[in-house]
């Protein structure tokens, strides 16, 4: 067993569903209040399962589609060093997928839109940063955010890797 601190980590996912025939992606237009707007489907990892699956789990329960061939392409984290915690979002994309979309989950609202669509709509917190990641735009994978100064969450420093 290692001897340095261990973190206690809260793992979630998020991806990025393209279809290839119209060039649109789906996007959600949450209504939870801590993360509103438009982002891509995602959620929670279950305790044991693994990431993969976990992403595909969410995308098909959020929006009735399956998705296969699902790629990695970054991070999104916070750091909270007053209590040793970190929230990872893994961020994964595909443009395979079947079924039927689901117009609404408890998530909210489920539709597909362009990127540019995406640009000008009202979306979730950070959302826009994260685009670039998931699009393969310069070499950021990674979105790290942190409370050096355990400043209120309003204060929080990020820093593109």
């Amino acid at each position: 067993m290692s001897n340095h601190p261990l973190e206690n980590v809260e793992i979630t996912n998020m991806c990025m569903v393209c279809d290839p025939q119209t060039g649109k992606v789906l996007v959600q237009n949450r209504t939870k209040k801590q993360y509103d707007g438009i982002a891509f489907p995602g959620g929670h990892t279950e305790p044991g399962e693994p990431l993969v699956p976990s992403v595909i789990r969410e995308v098909q329960e959020e929006t009735g589609l399956t998705i296969d061939n699902v790629v990695p392409c970054g991070f999104k984290d916070w750091y909270y060093p007053s209590t040793n915690k970190r929230y990872l979002v893994l961020m994964f994309k595909t443009s395979t997928f079947r079924g039927h979309l689901k117009p609404r989950s408890p998530e909210g609202d489920n539709q597909w839109l362009t990127i540019d669509e995406i640009k000008r709509s009202r979306t979730a917190e950070y959302f826009l940063d994260m685009l670039p990641i998931f699009l393969g735009e310069g070499t950021q994978t990674e979105m790290f955010f942190t409370d050096v100064e355990n400043k209120p969450s309003t204060d929080w420093h990020q820093i593109l890797y």
